[in-house]
């Protein structure tokens, strides 16, 4: 039902209007960002995305900026926080974005666009995933990677999995098989944002991603895409573990997969 009276109908309903209704609860973290799409006034020549950038301040949590390049002079450069706190001050990190896009030697004609967001990070796995119809995909449903925030891969995965069911087994044994995975993926990565937001300070929370990307670019592409093996679960877990680890709370902080 729209809000001018049209009302349709269909086999099957999706509602994927995003974080804002994700369930409440008291375990969550929050990434939080402000990210503005420059205009330079002379070329740059960066081709490939820079991912993260931690060389900053680490305060408020784990703090970075990413920067995407678009063309020779247009960037996205986003300052973004993995924090405890969903508090979001957009003119301060606006004006951080410009002072690291002057710091990198952007030479700034204006601002195209602006975005921000906090998205909530759970540290432990939702009730049950949504089946039937209305379908609560999305953040809302719980179809969206834990611990980066992305939605995108599932989201693709759930629209081939609706794409290729027949509507009389849309919730049959074939959806039983992939909510299953999603939601071993789901635990896992919700056992890695509690070791990320429990066992270490916010300042020493770079510590952790440092180790991540000296993984196999293949196990950081699966992990990104929520599509974790076994092997890829035990080189995050095994090893050395992080500077700045506390190890009691690791052990006996209420941190469990």
């Amino acid at each position: 039902v729209l809000e001018d009276g049209r009302v349709f109908y269909a086999r099957l309903v999706v509602d994927a209007r995003g974080p804002g209704a994700f369930p409440h609860s008291r375990r969550l973290a929050f990434q939080k960002f402000v990210g503005l799409e420059l205009e330079l006034n002379a070329p740059q020549s960066r081709s490939r995305p820079l991912l993260m950038d931690a060389r900053v301040d680490q305060d408020d949590g784990f703090h970075f900026f990413y920067v995407l390049p678009f063309s020779a002079r247009r960037v996205l450069v986003e300052n973004t926080y993995f924090s405890d706190t969903s508090t979001l001050d957009v003119r301060r990190l606006h004006r951080d974005v410009l002072a690291y896009a002057e710091s990198v030697g952007f030479d700034v004609k204006g601002v195209v666009r602006e975005e921000s967001g906090v998205l909530p990070l759970p540290l432990a796995v939702p009730g049950n995933f949504s089946e039937g119809s209305p379908l609560v995909a999305g953040y809302a449903g719980g179809f969206f990677h834990p611990t980066t925030g992305y939605s995108f891969p599932v989201a693709l995965r759930l629209a081939l999995h609706i794409a290729n069911t027949s509507p009389a087994d849309r919730f049959g044994a074939r959806w039983s098989r992939f909510a299953s995975a999603h939601r071993r993926q789901f635990r896992f990565a919700a056992f890695l944002n509690q070791l990320l937001f429990t066992a270490f300070e916010p300042e020493d929370r770079w510590n952790v991603l440092e180790r991540f990307y000296r993984m196999p670019d293949d196990s950081i592409r699966r992990f990104y895409a929520l599509e974790t093996t076994a092997g890829d679960r035990l080189r995050l877990l095994c090893g050395r573990p992080p500077r700045g680890v506390k190890v009691r709370a690791a052990l006996f902080g209420g941190v469990s997969a």
